[in-house]
């Protein structure tokens, strides 16, 4: 059983793909996203070769459809997260400053 501080690479790897699937992937999806995630040798977004956080690569999905999209580092993924949120909003800000 997977606890808070367990490093078992098979609890955490099954503590990964049940909170994809409880975001909104399916089984599938979250297994091909961990499946990409264990082999990722750079990031999608940037070109970068380290994950740059502790907690290594980041599966990028569609959060309104649970799509697996591709593994990114941890800033495009906060990146991709806001522009995806608030892109619309931050385009307004900068056409009505420009």
């Amino acid at each position: 059983m997977y606890s808070k501080g367990s490093k078992d690479p098979r609890a955490m790897r099954r503590v990964r793909i049940k909170n994809r699937v409880y975001r909104g992937m399916s089984r599938e999806q979250a297994e091909a996203a961990e499946q990409a995630r264990e082999i990722a040798t750079h990031c999608a977004c940037c070109g970068s070769v380290s994950p740059r956080s502790v907690k290594g690569w980041h599966a990028d999905h569609d959060h309104e459809t649970g799509r697996f999209r591709a593994i990114v580092c941890h800033p495009c993924n906060a990146y991709i997260g806001v522009v995806e949120t608030h892109g619309a909003m931050v385009r307004r800000y900068l056409e009505d400053r420009t």
